[in-house]
């Protein structure tokens, strides 16, 4: 299968410490939330896509026990944090990850299914390898965004891949258009075998909680007026999907 091996240098961004910290707390306050505790202390955790580690990194320091796994071989030797803090990093394809079945509490699935070359063997390895109640933090890009947020170029995810891969050489920044992006039908779809928990009520509501200040800015103030079964609506538009997935008793 084509993966994109060398992702962090073509998107430098993924080093961006400020973001990725931001992005880490998020995930923490939610899987805590999630499991109704102070610190994730003793529960193991697999961060797929991992990229540089920060994710890892956080969660880490809170107490899990977190490997990092990552096709990316460089970014993983240009990690943005101390080696020591995470329990290991692995160079491997989160489409048939080498691990047991049944081995994590906790799966880390963050901005990494539009990257990966078969999304139905990734749902089989999240599947795969989450314990019977455990939790995947699952996050990504709306096939429908205005904006696509790899290459900054509007409506690219909404033409056919032919044209949008002209467009990305055209633009000279890239070869290709490799992501793909899915609507919420689409990932709905694929993600059925899980309860999914839509995480965008609580983090435009509180946004300071979720370090989700700079995302939701003005936002913030909408959120109460807005009916919670009104977000099945809104959920379906949003630029980017936060979700959790809940593997049920068997």
């Amino acid at each position: 299968m084509k993966y994109q091996r060398d992702y962090s240098r073509q998107f430098p961004k993924v080093k961006d410490l400020a973001s990725r910290q931001r992005k880490a707390i998020k995930i923490l306050q939610v899987l805590k939330e999630f499991w109704g505790r102070e610190r994730l202390t003793g529960l193991l955790c697999l961060d797929m896509g991992c990229s540089v580690g920060v994710v890892s990194d956080v969660l880490a320091r809170d107490g899990a026990q977190v490997i990092g796994l990552d096709i990316d071989e460089d970014a993983l030797t240009q990690r943005a944090s101390p080696r020591e803090l995470a329990f290991g990093f692995v160079v491997g394809d989160v489409d048939a990850a080498p691990f047991p079945d049944g081995s994590f509490d906790i799966i880390v699935c963050a901005q990494v299914y539009e990257h990966a070359p078969d999304l139905s063997l990734l749902v089989e390895e999240i599947a795969r390898l989450l314990k019977t109640g455990g939790v995947c933090f699952f996050s990504g890009p709306n096939r429908w965004a205005i904006m696509e947020e790899h290459y900054a170029i509007s409506f690219l995810s909404w033409l056919p891949r032919r044209w949008a891969d002209w467009i990305v050489r055209r633009s000279g920044r890239g070869t290709e258009y490799y992501e793909q992006p899915r609507s919420a039908h689409e990932l709905r779809r694929a993600l059925q075998r899980f309860t999914i928990r839509d995480l965008l009520p609580d983090l435009l509501a509180h946004s300071e909680r979720y370090a989700m200040e700079h995302e939701v800015g003005n936002l913030k103030y909408l959120a109460p007026w807005v009916p919670r079964r009104g977000w099945s609506c809104l959920g379906v538009i949003v630029p980017n999907f936060n979700w959790l997935l809940i593997k049920a008793e068997a």
